[in-house]
């Protein structure tokens, strides 16, 4: 049943595995915090969330053009038609609108790169993803030793520290300005 006042629409619906560690449920909820938070038309809409019992479920708008990245690589032939009509100036001041207002409430984004933007269907682009890049571009990331992603070609060189064991990489603290 819709709730008086709203329409039908498609979402997307993450689930976490119910045998999911603490931790692992910890940042599925924390990661939907900008998206609930922060109400701007470039940044994802968090619809609802259903954390009472396992599974626990984050449902998200549906971008139906999918990630930035993957779109631009499938239309390559018209890259420079998207370039005449200021398409890919406009996505680029979405990627900053929508960055800029997640600063604004205090959040910061540590992968920003255009995997991580999705396409809605008036061709705006938000921040915020499916929880996908780091499966999808997995030659993106560096994996460290407990298996976390880092997206260490789009960090600012500030924010890594080589550690002393051979091979180790560590973030330091990421802020707005190293996030730019």
């Amino acid at each position: 049943q819709i709730l008086p006042g709203h329409k039908k629409t498609k979402v997307v619906i993450q689930m976490l595995n119910e045998e999911a560690p603490p931790h692992d449920q910890l940042a599925f909820l924390l990661e939907g915090t900008p998206y609930r938070d922060v109400d701007h038309p470039n940044v994802l809409k968090l619809l609802g969330q259903c954390v009472e019992t396992a599974p626990y479920l984050t449902i998200l708008e549906l971008c139906p053009f999918g990630d930035v990245k993957m779109y631009l690589r499938s239309h390559k032939i018209a890259v420079e038609s998207f370039n005449e009509k200021g398409l890919l100036l406009k996505f680029a001041c979405d990627m900053a609108a929508g960055l800029q207002a997640l600063h604004q409430q205090g959040f910061i984004h540590r992968d920003f790169a255009t995997r991580n933007f999705l396409l809605g269907s008036d061709l705006s682009v938000k921040v915020g993803d499916y929880r996908l890049s780091e499966e999808v571009f997995k030659e993106d990331y560096y994996f460290d030793e407990n298996g976390d992603a880092l997206p260490v070609r789009w960090l600012a060189p500030e924010v890594i520290h080589v550690g002393d064991k051979e091979g180790s990489v560590l973030l330091k603290h990421i802020s707005k300005e190293s996030n730019i």
